[in-house]
């Protein structure tokens, strides 16, 4: 079995998880959170049993038209949103802006940050985090 290299079809590829376990007050309307890659903490949790890693993570995230992220930091963690479909009205620190489709948003760490759905699709995301160590 491949460790470091899953294609679509791999049995183990992904996992799905429920997002508002993991953060229950920051996560509003969330349809899928499919976990790729991630800290040992999450994977064993979920019992996803696929890559491990002690510094990123990656998801792919849908929210429904009405789904958002209250305001929040992360102390451990940088985190880039790629958007793949939909828009996003994003806050990241004191700037706002609506990203839509191949946009990208840098959230530093310890910086203020959430967004909402601002169209009436599902939006979906790829959240890369990377976590210091």
């Amino acid at each position: 079995m491949q460790k470091y290299i899953r294609t679509p079809d791999h049995d183990m590829r992904s996992g799905q998880i429920s997002i508002a376990e993991l953060h229950p007050d920051d996560h509003k309307d969330q349809l899928a959170s499919w976990l790729f890659l991630g800290p040992d903490v999450i994977h064993g949790k979920f019992n996803l049993g696929n890559m491990v890693s002690k510094r990123l993570e990656i998801s792919v995230d849908t929210y429904t038209p009405d789904g958002y992220t209250e305001e929040h930091t992360h102390p451990d963690k940088e985190q880039a949103y790629y958007i793949v479909s939909g828009q996003a009205k994003a806050t990241v620190g004191v700037e706002e802006g609506i990203v839509g489709p191949g946009g990208v948003v840098y959230i530093p760490l310890n910086m203020p940050h959430g967004f909402a759905n601002a169209g009436d699709e599902p939006l979906t995301v790829v959240v890369i985090s990377s976590y210091e160590l």
